[in-house]
């Protein structure tokens, strides 16, 4: 694997080839102290989730699963493109900019509702609900 992408709550996430599928991927990796029975499910559940989805704003899941040594793995696909923190952390943003990203952020979360919805036995709080419905 090469240089790490990225780092969050969960794991950490680094770019490599899927030499089978001869394609980039992004690896992601849990955290070794979020190897308790909890952190395994929660791990599980956003590929599965996920991977109910198809969605041009959600990563298509393609394997997760656990390598010898017992770390749990994500493999999906391998965005191109910045990283909105950094970018964000760059200075203020031009208004356009700012809209296409709210709009395509919008539009991955209406997508993903229905399943988030299923998985979680949530939903959105009335307020959001009643101003994706007037869009």
């Amino acid at each position: 694997m090469e240089q790490l992408l990225g780092r969050g709550g969960m794991g950490e996430v680094w770019p490599a080839r899927d030499s089978v599928m001869e394609r980039e991927v992004a690896i992601k990796l849990l955290q070794e102290h979020l190897g308790t029975t909890e952190g395994e499910e929660l791990f599980f559940r956003e590929p599965r989730t996920a991977g109910a989805l198809s969605h041009p704003g959600i990563v298509t899941v393609h394997d997760l699963g656990r390598d010898r040594d017992s770390t749990l793995y994500l493999v999906m696909e391998k965005v191109p493109g910045r990283n909105l923190r950094v970018v964000l952390h760059g200075g203020p943003q031009p208004v356009a900019d700012a809209l296409v990203w709210t709009a395509q952020t919008a539009d991955a979360l209406h997508a993903a509702d229905s399943v988030f919805t299923r998985e979680t036995e949530l939903s959105l709080p009335l307020e959001f609900e009643a101003v994706a419905q007037a869009a």
